[in-house]
């Protein structure tokens, strides 16, 4: 497919090449891999945006019995500048986890899982962030989260994460390595039928520093069938329960849509 866009450095005319093949048997495997190829030419005298885009995207998914599954997803891409490395990009993530979801009750749900990242942006694309500007990484991390319903009112939640990380600015080589634990403490209120209660008390401990942060976060939720909700909450403190990010949570009102299959 042939495509055309403006942006400042001119016209680009971009084609590029995809294909993917699914595997399923029955409920116990699925697996999907999709691989693309993209080349931008400028249509001008400018080359600033003419690249080469490699893109590979995969899941797989495993039950091993009744109650216990193994995940795994992939996704990286390779972006080759036609003017100069520094405009050449890299990112890949590979997630691997292993779930206890039982089929015969919901009261307790659990997951362990390890994610490796590697985020080297070029010079004019963002980053794990969504950051033109921000930090380029290389990650590893491990998270351990479950919940337990007490009750039909309350469900108590936990997770720990460990992060090892290699972080340097933008236009530099220089990686700084860094080490943090993250802690979570979260409590569900059923109120009634379609309505929910949430609230969250978080922690970083950075380990090169000796430093803690801290971290609360509060929302409403209502339930719109099984498989979806919306709501609307608080949070305070820059502790984010996603690891990878770079510059933390962003504190204030936030609107959040959360969907499940």
């Amino acid at each position: 497919m042939v495509i055309q866009h403006s942006n400042d450095f001119g016209s680009v005319e971009r084609w590029g090449l995809s294909r993917g093949t699914t595997y399923a048997s029955g409920d116990a495997e699925r697996a999907g891999l999709r691989l693309e190829y993209a080349q931008d030419q400028s249509t001008n005298t400018d080359a600033a945006n003419d690249r080469r885009n490699y893109a590979v995207s995969a899941y797989w998914d495993r039950r091993v019995s009744a109650d216990w599954r193994w995940l795994a997803n992939l996704d990286a891409m390779v972006s080759q500048s036609d003017q100069t490395s520094f405009r050449n990009g890299e990112f890949a993530e590979i997630i691997l986890g292993y779930a206890y979801r039982p089929v015969d009750n919901d009261r307790t749900n659990g997951l362990i899982s390890l994610t490796a990242l590697h985020d080297l942006p070029g010079a004019d694309q963002v980053n794990r962030d969504g950051n033109i500007n921000g930090a380029k990484q290389q990650s590893v991390i491990a998270n351990v989260s479950i919940s337990h319903e007490l009750s039909d009112t309350f469900t108590i939640g936990g997770k720990y994460g460990y992060r090892l990380r290699k972080m340097a600015e933008r236009d530099s080589d220089d990686f700084t390595k860094s080490r943090t634990h993250l802690g979570i403490v979260r409590l569900d209120y059923h109120v009634v039928h379609n309505w929910d209660i949430m609230g969250e008390v978080r922690m970083n401990r950075f380990v090169e520093t000796k430093t803690s942060q801290y971290g609360a976060n509060l929302g409403v939720y209502r339930h719109f069938g099984d498989n979806l909700k919306a709501g609307l909450g608080y949070t305070w403190g820059k502790v984010s329960d996603d690891l990878r990010t770079i510059e933390g949570s962003r504190e204030g009102v936030y609107f959040n849509i959360l969907a499940k299959f």
